[in-house]
């Protein structure tokens, strides 16, 4: 379905935020619409974001997670139905911060496929585990099973490091 400017306007008002929608070129999600609110997710200002995303959405993905957020994409486009994802964004005070977004197609524009991606911050619906793991004794770590990056440690095992 090819999404016109009305279309592109109604989808602003009542997606609920924070949400995006991106033009897909190769691997660059270049952005058509981002909520307001998108900025605070990683604690920069409007314009400190811009800077980082305002060609490339991929340019706050920590390089690791590229791969990643890239094949969900590609999940989504192929098998055209949504897709979701968790992997780590530049934020301005902790270094990173873990997202959860849900990918789907909302249409064409120009022939180009369009995306929908609404987000959650998952740093922050975890950070619930992440306290009580830093109140523990124990060294703690969490790391990928395929390739051993080492993706947390809590406040003890960092003690040891």
């Amino acid at each position: 379905m090819e999404i016109t400017d009305e279309m592109l306007n109604a989808i602003k008002i009542v997606s609920p935020a924070p949400n995006a929608v991106y033009k897909i070129c190769g691997d660059v999600l270049e952005p058509v619409f981002v909520s307001p609110d998108i900025p605070a997710l990683t604690g920069m200002s409007d314009e400190e974001f811009q800077a980082a995303a305002g060609a490339d959405a991929m340019g706050l993905v920590i390089p690791e997670d590229v791969s990643r957020v890239v094949a969900a994409v590609r999940k989504c486009l192929a098998a055209e139905k949504a897709a979701d994802v968790y992997y780590r964004i530049y934020h301005k005070e902790r270094g990173f911060d873990w997202v959860h977004a849900k990918i789907r197609i909302l249409g064409t524009r120009d022939g180009i496929p369009l995306l929908q991606v609404s987000y959650t911050n998952a740093t922050m619906e975890t950070d619930i585990y992440r306290k009580l793991l830093n109140r523990s004794a124990q060294a703690i770590y969490v790391c990928d099973c395929a390739t051993f990056e080492i993706l947390y440690t809590n406040v003890t095992a960092r003690k040891y490091s």
